[in-house]
């Protein structure tokens, strides 16, 4: 898969949270519909992975988590993809 970065193109971030490594913004899926989105990043509990995180995204279910297993057809990934990596920048400094 190949993304593309296009800083013109991106999505509002609605919640950033830095103690708790946590972010929320909506995306557009491929029928125009808004879909929120959450990122997690948690850092990885191994002596031995220094430095290493778990990044979770998804839309959030009824239980306010991460709904993993939701199918979304997203109208830019590459968007998505921008979000996530600015998100990733700021949660884990």
């Amino acid at each position: 898969m190949l993304v593309k970065i296009d800083l013109e193109d991106t999505y509002e971030i609605l919640t950033i949270i830095p103690d708790y490594p946590e972010a929320t913004f909506n995306s557009i899926d491929a029928d125009d519909n808004l879909v929120l989105l959450k990122i997690l990043i948690t850092p990885v509990n191994n002596p031995h992975l220094p430095n290493v995180y778990n990044l979770g995204f998804g839309p959030i279910g009824t239980d306010s988590d991460i709904d993993d297993k939701a199918r979304i057809l997203h109208k830019n990934v590459n968007t998505i993809f921008l979000i996530i990596l600015f998100c990733e920048r700021q949660l884990t400094r």
